[in-house]
């Protein structure tokens, strides 16, 4: 048989005795208010728990923690993305973007800009025979990037 932990639930005023409950109380728990001060004020007044209260807390910053990590690693995973379509400092999707808009491609209602073909940027360790193909049947662009490759 398995024992609920119990925690000490406090008269938030700090005048009356503290009282062991469960951890999560029911609504209607005796537990969950207290007494005394009904007595004396006539108002209902709710006992706190500080070691839930602490737990919470602890739980909120942890939380908030780990959303802090999650964003920070997928704002770098989008960042090396950037980095490996940046070749001498130039975005080469925002420039295929442009291209695609060309009245001699088809315009902004043109097949190539509305079904864009997919960016493939292959790092080579050195200067490649093949800078660049086009893969029609697959409808993507490859483009081959290299260590210090010079404008020509």
């Amino acid at each position: 048989m398995t024992r609920t932990r119990r925690v000490r639930w406090e008269c938030p005023r700090n005048l009356h005795p503290t009282v062991l409950g469960p951890r999560q109380p029911r609504r209607d728990d005796p537990v969950r208010y207290c007494e005394r001060c009904y007595e004396k004020t006539g108002a209902v007044t709710e006992r706190i728990a500080p070691t839930v209260i602490a737990q919470r807390a602890r739980a909120g910053e942890k939380a908030a923690k780990k959303k802090a990590r999650t964003a920070a690693a997928r704002a770098r995973a989008r960042q090396a993305v950037t980095d490996r379509h940046t070749v001498d400092g130039v975005d080469l999707r925002r420039e295929m973007r442009k291209l695609t808009r060309l009245a001699a491609l088809g315009g902004p209602r043109g097949r190539l800009h509305t079904h864009p073909p997919h960016l493939v940027i292959s790092a080579r360790s050195r200067e490649p025979r093949r800078v660049g193909s086009a893969d029609i049947a697959f409808n993507r662009i490859i483009i081959a990037t290299w260590p210090g490759p010079d404008r020509r």
